[in-house]
């Protein structure tokens, strides 16, 4: 090998390896976004199932979310979103809802984190300032 093309190895090295760094850092930034996602996707589920189960016609939404908090302890997996289980704002559950049919009722839960600082990177990659989760289930008589 000639000495000029053992230079311009380390020269393009240089110039890619910023690029790659952020793209990895990219990366795995997005995957710990998905991850709380998921985290919020699974509690909605589990917390309707539970309300879905354990209501009953006089029962409020407030009940199931302290049962439901006193018998599990939900919280996301990265520190990017923040999600209060005990603010009715971040989860919202609704019992005996119906669209006007009194024998089809079902559960409602919403849950919101929201995100302090949503850009990375500068203005380079911005994330959603919120993450909203919704799951309805029929509810069990």
């Amino acid at each position: 090998m000639k000495r000029q093309q053992t230079g311009q190895a380390i020269v393009e090295f240089a110039l890619v390896l910023p690029i790659l760094t952020m793209l990895l850092l990219a990366i795995i930034y997005l995957s710990m976004v998905f991850a709380d996602y998921l985290t919020l996707s699974s509690i909605a589920r589990d917390s309707a199932r539970y309300a879905a189960v354990a209501a009953d016609s006089t029962t409020t939404g407030e009940q199931i979310r302290t049962k439901y908090n006193q018998n599990n302890n939900p919280s996301l997996i990265s520190s990017i979103y923040t999600w209060n289980q005990n603010d009715a704002n971040d989860f919202n559950i609704a019992v005996n809802q119906s669209d006007g049919d009194p024998d089809n009722t079902y559960v409602l839960v919403n849950l919101r984190a929201t995100a302090a600082n949503t850009a990375v990177y500068g203005n380079i990659l911005t994330l959603p300032s919120e993450l909203k989760v919704s799951c309805k289930m029929h509810q069990e008589k």
